[in-house]
């Protein structure tokens, strides 16, 4: 367990994933790497938190494509295109359709979420480059 004095300075990665077992993995992974995992599984709950304050800043978001909901891309789409996610915040999208995601939405880069859970390198490499002081 991290402190909160320690934690609060930990860079804050917001993972939106309807996927609960992909969240706690990627929630560990990024603890062991020192970072301060937020785990959503819907819009709501993710924009609630962000609109809390200033202390709620984010530093960096990682997105799934398809949310559950009958237009799960829409809700995705929505968070970033809506200025959910504050103008600023580096994004990068998760999904195991690459090719769906909107050209104006891609973010930082598209993670393939079949190879990332097999080799987690690319995306460690990414945060380290984007967040990097």
């Amino acid at each position: 367990m991290v402190p909160s004095n320690l934690k609060e300075k930990m860079k804050k990665i917001l993972l939106l994933d309807d996927d609960k077992y992909l969240l706690s993995s990627l929630s560990t992974l990024l603890s062991s790497w020192g970072y301060n995992p937020l785990c959503f599984t819907n819009v709501e709950d993710a924009e609630s938190y962000i609109r809390g304050g200033e202390e709620n800043k984010v530093d960096f978001a990682i997105v799934d494509l398809f949310l559950l909901g009958a237009r799960g891309d829409a809700l995705s789409n929505g968070f970033i295109r809506n200025e959910i996610l504050p103008k600023g915040i580096p994004y990068l999208r998760l999904t195991s359709a690459p090719d769906l995601v909107p050209k104006d939405l891609i973010g930082f880069a598209i993670l393939d979420k079949r190879e990332i859970e097999l080799d987690f390198t690319p995306l460690k490499f990414i945060l380290e480059e984007v967040l990097s002081v």
